[in-house]
């Protein structure tokens, strides 16, 4: 049945990355908390070359209606660390697909950034954590922020919209206005994102909720190294309030993703019910890893469930 496909296919198109942000589910500290570097992820470096992934496109998209194809969700790893990303994307938009990378933007040389701002259907999801010092210092590499700016301000100027993402973390949670002021010099859709802020007697309540009104659980992965602090919640939402009221009259578009759950959180958001891992999903959806292997779900662990088939066989 088409219409039980999911919209968007979840492509982790590489394990490679230049940069060790703390927060980081591959690298960072919740990677070694969680002993995740010893996962199929990071186990399997092989990728799928450019004709591989061109092969895949193809496969899925005869799934589809022409006028409905899928959505691509390119992310990493760093996409860009790949020679190859702009054929990727282009032949994907070529192919009546609308593409998203998530990127850190720092590897995007002049030339490269000069042919994103012309590709349509091309969305740039850039994650930029805080003003200068604190990003490079959550990302762990000097010279990112600088980075990842330019290529923002080009993009601007030449009218496409790019849309931030900011993971709210211990680290950056008092730097959330200031990043917002340098922000709003551009046309960006802001996401304020992750409910790894929550402390654990909101992680209580929301599972309490989720198995009140569902009869499953919420199973939430928090890396306490990176969590903001009970005692620093107060400083988030007065942050997150200033925020709003300056952004009335704003070229930045806010939107706030991280806030307490309640039953319209899980109307809106939660709606399917999987009895397989016994709790919520927040929405069916296809991982592609790297070197092509298929998971259909994210609960297992940040994408890496159940591997169902290789999508090359």
């Amino acid at each position: 049945n088409q219409m039980d496909l999911p919209n968007t296919i979840a492509f982790v198109i590489t394990a490679r990355c230049n940069l060790r942000c703390k927060m980081c589910f591959q690298y960072g500290e919740r990677a070694q908390r969680l002993g995740i570097k010893g996962n199929a992820l990071l186990g399997k470096p092989e990728e799928l070359t450019k004709e591989e992934i061109k092969m895949v496109i193809d496969k899925i998209n005869k799934y589809y209606p022409p006028d409905k194809k899928p959505n691509f969700f390119i992310t990493g790893g760093e996409p860009f660390i790949r020679e190859d990303m702009i054929d990727i994307i282009e032949y994907a938009v070529s192919q009546g697909n609308k593409v998203i990378v998530n990127t850190n933007f720092s590897l995007v040389n002049d030339k490269v950034v000069k042919k994103l701002a012309n590709i349509e259907r091309l969305t740039l999801l850039i994650s930029i954590d805080g003003p200068r010092k604190i990003h490079d210092a959550i990302r762990g590499v000097k010279g990112t922020y600088i980075k990842a700016m330019k290529n923002l301000r080009f993009l601007s100027k030449k009218g496409k919209i790019s849309e931030v993402c900011t993971t709210i973390t211990k680290y950056n949670v008092g730097y959330l206005v200031e990043l917002y002021k340098e922000l709003r010099r551009f046309k960006v859709y802001w996401f304020l994102k992750h409910v790894a802020w929550m402390p654990e007697n909101f992680i209580r309540l929301q599972r309490k909720l989720s198995k009140k009104y569902f009869n499953v659980d919420f199973v939430v992965y928090l890396p306490e190294k990176v969590t903001v602090p009970p005692e620093k919640i107060k400083v988030l939402k007065t942050q997150l309030k200033q925020i709003q009221k300056l952004s009335k009259d704003d070229s930045v578009e806010y939107k706030e993703i991280a806030r307490l759950p309640d039953k319209s959180f899980f109307d809106q958001h939660c709606r399917f019910s999987c009895k397989a891992m016994n709790k919520i999903c927040c929405g069916p959806e296809v991982n592609i890893l790297p070197n092509g292997d298929v998971s259909f779900c994210n609960g297992a662990g940040y994408g890496l469930g159940p591997i169902y088939a290789n999508i090359l066989n």
